[in-house]
């Protein structure tokens, strides 16, 4: 288990701090809130459909996106296993 914190920043942007790496993630592109908001536990649509980057029959990319910030500023300082995250697993090679 690889634990991070959700942390807000000063600048209205988002970090994955991970201390035992001794590393931290930001959340630069819409992808990595939507993947952050998941590893949280949130979901894009309840049809199971998408996973946030393409519309389906309810919601459009921008509401998911919004609704990912959304979840992220009511979850802020939450911590997760990033472990079981492709998406995060992947991020974590690029900076190590």
């Amino acid at each position: 288990m690889i634990p991070v914190l959700l942390q807000h920043t000063d600048n209205d942007g988002w970090l994955l701090l991970c201390e035992v790496l001794d590393c931290s993630l930001p959340l630069t592109r819409d992808t990595d809130i939507l993947e952050a908001a998941r590893l949280f536990g949130w979901s894009a649509c309840e049809c199971g459909l998408t996973d946030g980057t393409t519309a389906c029959s309810h919601k459009t990319p921008e509401l998911m996106l919004e609704q990912a910030r959304q979840f992220l500023v009511a979850n802020r300082e939450l911590e997760a296993d990033i472990m079981p995250s492709p998406y995060w697993s992947r991020r974590l090679e690029d900076i190590l």
